[in-house]
């Protein structure tokens, strides 16, 4: 409300707007960011639909023999058949004793190949993607200067609901950013205004390779 105070022979003088205004700013200033933060928050869960979280960074072939002396490979292969996503052919004896007997031949079981993102490149090649990030809040943002449309650098906090099979622990244990991956992350982005709406030209996602986001 508007206060104004009568002084004998000089009319009515305004005293008490500014308040009133500066409430008024802090009220259009809220609105903006809101409408940023919704904008962005859009952008950024539409680039993530496109863009999937994967267990390799480069698409791998099945099937695959793996050597026995390769404990690491021999422990990712053996939690993904104990989630039913790949079928042990064959374990020969291992070579080494902190390899197990289940190192061998492994090939995509009927379950792994509903879950298989192929390689449009390669044939026999893919993936196991385990899911795709979702905005959870908007941290903070700023203009970035110069180019023809309005940049923005934009900081968020992340988070990937796994798959049924990613959530199983043998999997976690073998591979540890898919465990990771369903904990709020920060990461940031360029966000860039188009005729088309916002757009996402760049993502450095928190933990995660870029590369491994197909």
């Amino acid at each position: 409300m508007m206060r104004t105070k009568q002084v004998k022979g000089k009319g009515i003088i305004v005293v008490g707007s500014l308040l009133g205004l500066l409430g008024l700013a802090v009220l259009v200033a809220g609105c903006q960011s809101s409408a940023k933060d919704h904008d962005f928050s859009a952008a950024l869960n539409g680039y993530f639909n496109t863009h999937q979280d994967c267990l390799w960074s480069n698409p791998v072939k099945f099937p695959e023999t793996v050597n026995p002396q390769n404990d690491d490979q021999i422990k990712e292969f053996n939690a993904l058949a104990d989630a039913g996503l790949l079928d042990r052919v064959s374990a020969p004896k291992a070579r080494r004793a902190k390899a197990t007997a289940k190192a061998g031949e492994f090939k995509l079981s009927d379950i792994g190949h509903l879950d298989w993102t192929a390689d449009i490149a390669r044939s026999g090649y893919g993936n196991f993607c385990y899911g795709h990030a979702q905005v959870n809040s908007i941290q903070s943002y700023s203009r970035i200067k110069g180019g023809s449309q309005p940049q923005y650098k934009v900081t968020f906090r992340e988070s990937v609901p796994l798959t049924a099979w990613a959530q199983t622990p043998p999997v976690q244990k073998a591979f540890p950013k898919v465990a990771a991956a369903n904990s709020k992350q920060t990461a940031t982005a360029t966000v860039e205004k188009s005729n088309n709406g916002w757009q996402v030209t760049n993502v450095s996602p928190a933990g995660t390779n870029p590369q491994q986001r197909s």
